[in-house]
């Protein structure tokens, strides 16, 4: 009854929160695991579900040049008759650890080019392109959490868009979209026989019980459709 910081009203909010960390935990293990990248997703090479082999996975670090090397890379990926499909990556997936150099690689509008020896200059383009090519950074901060390998913090991910492919997917059970947070009604009555309110709690401890419910699941799908590169 006095509950003047509202700790029991705003419980049902936590366990909202609790489901979407859920939601968040799940689609990040399907692309990433202890020791690094999926080996269901990623691999070198890894077999396709659809038949083949896919190479979706190398070691190079985060630079505006290997950003634009893993563009090629996904663009080079072929169907079952050997033809590219031309894959566009846009989503780029970093740990904490690489938000302030992916948001510099997205972000700038010239490069910066070092000449090493004597001679000539040659000239190169110094427009950084990518900001027009609607690469979208997302900070994931949960592959630190699964991801304990001593490469987390190199490790970055890159992917098609969704019109192109989807490379994991994760779904709810039809029905249950959201999460489902709900109480137990209290087993109390009144001396007048009047039910009482589910904050009233239970007859024999008062406790009020609350319980959350989410119905999710996720696979990995088409490797093609993504990079992951340990740096």
């Amino acid at each position: 009854m006095n509950d003047f910081l509202q700790a029991f009203t705003k419980m049902p909010q936590r366990f909202a929160n609790a489901a979407t960390y859920t939601e968040a935990y799940l689609a990040t293990s399907l692309f990433a695991s202890a020791a690094g990248p999926n080996i269901l997703l990623y691999g070198a090479p890894i077999a396709d579900p659809a038949g083949g082999a896919v190479t979706n996975l190398g070691q190079l670090a985060l630079t505006i040049q290997n950003v634009e090397a893993t563009l090629a890379l996904m663009a080079q990926q072929q169907n079952q008759d050997g033809q590219p499909l031309g894959i566009r990556g846009v989503h780029l997936v970093v740990p904490p650890a690489l938000e302030t150099t992916g948001r510099a690689i997205i972000t700038s509008v010239l490069k910066q080019w070092t000449e090493v020896g004597a001679g000539a200059g040659i000239p190169v383009p110094t427009v950084n392109v990518l900001p027009q090519m609607g690469l979208q950074l997302h900070v994931n901060p949960l592959l630190p959490v699964i991801d304990t390998s001593g490469n987390v913090d190199t490790t970055w991910y890159m992917f098609a868009s969704l019109d192109q492919g989807v490379a994991c997917e994760m779904d709810y059970l039809l029905g249950h979209e959201t999460p489902e947070i709900c109480m137990k009604a209290s087993d109390k009555v009144s001396v007048t026989g009047a039910p009482l309110s589910p904050f009233s709690g239970d007859f024999a401890t008062d406790n009020i019980f609350y319980r959350v419910r989410i119905v999710c699941g996720g696979t990995q799908l088409d490797p093609r459709m993504t990079y992951a590169q340990v740096g």
